[in-house]
């Protein structure tokens, strides 16, 4: 394939193996790939019941019973989940970073990465400890066994604070998309620009060759008479034949090349698009939108937002190649 007809799409299909049953299985035998079906699922009941709150209130109540049901069954999966994100953050802590101006060294990552994922993963911390509070107080009287309003109100506290902790991790996480969007682009612009001052030596040396070739011949002409057939000279096949090996390297590597900027480039716009939908989420939890606004976000866009966040780490399980 020629680095004209490459494309990101292309690029990250051929990473991937194809859509059917035994890659879909294999992918929900993960946690978090089963974990985010039924994310999908809860969403789409949330959808569904809004959509027929008007038009059938009994079954916009049922549908609404099962989001509920599907919520709550994903929260024992979580228990101790936070204890991923310390050690998440001890690694990163002790990864060295490096600032703009300095050259990075072999595993460092650059400031703003190290920051932004740090913020990320304690956002996290807190949600997932907030997260395993409520279920213990509303999936199982675990907490507070013999006093309903106690557990009630300890678990609108945990909701609440967990919901503004996975909205900080959030806009750090959509901060750093941004950042590395911005990046990968540039570094695929900066290889087209290479590449089209590669194309334009190449036909500079070709013209060069040609005129050269030109005035050996006349030369030739003038001393020895007319030259032979084409390919009557033994060394212009070995010409030819070095020529198209060493374009054929070039563009072998350059494809690699831009393949791995493709790819790079999906990864980074997939990572910003779920912190997006992360951050409608759960600045609608948090409140947000009602205090800007005055009322709450659509519960359609609530929805879609959720299951296109689920989709990316469903996209991000599927099994490669």
């Amino acid at each position: 394939m020629s680095s004209k007809s490459a494309t990101p799409l292309s690029s990250l299909s051929s990473t991937m193996k194809p859509l059917n049953l035994s890659n879909f299985v294999a992918m929900t035998l993960t946690l978090d790939g089963r974990d985010k079906v039924t994310k999908i699922i809860a969403y789409l009941s949330r959808l569904l019941a809004f959509y027929y709150s008007s038009r059938s209130p009994n079954l916009s109540s049922r549908l609404a019973s099962l989001k509920s049901a599907l919520q709550m069954s994903r929260k024992p999966f979580r228990l101790f989940k936070s204890l991923n994100e310390v050690h998440k953050l001890r690694l990163l802590h002790s990864r060295p970073h490096h600032g703009p101006g300095s050259a990075p060294s072999p595993g460092s990552l650059p400031l703003y990465k190290k920051v932004c994922q740090a913020g990320k993963i304690v956002g996290l911390c807190g949600f997932w400890a907030a997260d395993n509070v409520v279920f213990l107080t509303r999936g199982t009287p675990f907490l507070h066994p013999d006093s309903p309003d106690d557990r009630r109100r300890l678990a609108k506290r945990a909701y609440d604070f967990g919901a503004r902790s996975y909205f900080v991790g959030a806009l750090f996480h959509m901060v750093q998309g941004f950042v590395e969007v911005r990046g990968a682009l540039e570094a695929l612009r900066g290889h087209k620009r290479r590449e089209r001052q590669r194309a334009a030596a190449a036909a500079a040396e070709r013209r060069g060759r040609d005129d050269a070739g030109r005035e050996g011949t006349e030369a030739d002409t003038n001393l020895h008479g007319p030259p032979g057939p084409p390919g009557s000279d033994p060394n212009d096949d070995d010409d030819d034949n070095a020529t198209a090996a060493g374009a054929g390297g070039r563009s072998s590597m350059d494809e690699e090349s831009l393949s791995d900027l493709h790819l790079r480039l999906c990864s980074s716009l997939v990572s910003l698009f779920k912190a997006i939908c992360d951050v409608l989420v759960f600045s609608n939890n948090v409140g947000l939108w009602r205090r800007l606004g005055g009322k709450p976000l659509n519960e359609a866009a609530v929805s879609v937002a959720g299951m296109g966040s689920a989709a990316t780490v469903i996209f991000n399980k599927w099994p490669r190649v």
